[in-house]
């Protein structure tokens, strides 16, 4: 589960590169090509690279609280699978004790037997 989670982050990561980079290639382009004065032109990429700066900044912003939902939401899997490994521990501890009270008690048992049919044996 903990790499599905890593695979959704890194599609999120990329999906998010991905439209940053080609936002930023589409607002280049279409001030380069489009007829206005160099300095207009100028003044459009730099609002524009603003902008995406600020949805960039919107978009990590974004990510690091998925990234913190994911990382308290693994925690509380781990922390579950560890309690119920330590019940499990313990059930088997309780298991073999059980069963090494059995056994002794069998052998007690046989131990007896053993006694009384030597005690029982003809001279």
């Amino acid at each position: 589960m903990n790499g599905q989670n890593r695979d959704e982050g890194t599609a999120v990561l990329s999906l998010l590169a991905g439209i940053g980079i080609g936002a930023l290639i589409g607002a280049v382009l279409g001030m380069v090509f489009a007829p206005q004065p160099g300095t207009e032109t100028r003044d459009a990429i730099k609002k524009e690279a603003e902008k995406l700066k600020d949805q960039m900044g919107d978009a990590l912003g974004s990510l690091k609280q998925s990234a913190s939902e994911l990382a308290a939401k693994s925690k509380e899997l781990v922390d579950h699978a560890m309690h119920r490994a330590d019940e499990a521990i313990e059930a088997g501890k309780q298991a073999a004790e059980e069963k090494r009270e059995e056994m002794e008690a069998k052998a007690a048992e046989l131990e007896a037997k053993v006694e009384g049919s030597e005690g029982a044996a003809p001279a």
